[in-house]
């Protein structure tokens, strides 16, 4: 997976072995004896992971065009005083 996007990283360092583990990405986790093994490590696997990321992100998808049909309903379905604007006004549609 050739890619230049960059992915935040913490690192847990121990005087045995550092982690690394992406943050945004749970279970995206690897060990080195130092910080360049454990990033190198990280690196390594994201060939592994990409399948994880890949889906997590269909999901997120689906879950977001659920959430905005669910509001749809709800504002269509609410009395036209609740529809109004943060002022009071009217929202128009986009």
């Amino acid at each position: 997976m050739a890619s230049s996007r960059r992915i935040a990283v913490c690192l847990e360092v121990s005087l045995r072995e550092t982690i690394a583990s992406a943050l945004n990405w749970p279970g995206w986790c690897r060990a080195g004896r130092d910080d360049g093994g454990a990033l190198k490590a990280l690196a390594s696997y994201a060939v592994r992971y990409a399948p994880v990321a890949r889906q997590a992100a269909r999901r997120m998808a689906r879950l977001v065009i659920g959430a905005w049909a669910t509001f749809d309903e709800i504002a269509a379905a609410s009395p036209a005083e609740l529809r109004k604007g943060p002022r009071g006004g009217e929202l128009t549609p986009a």
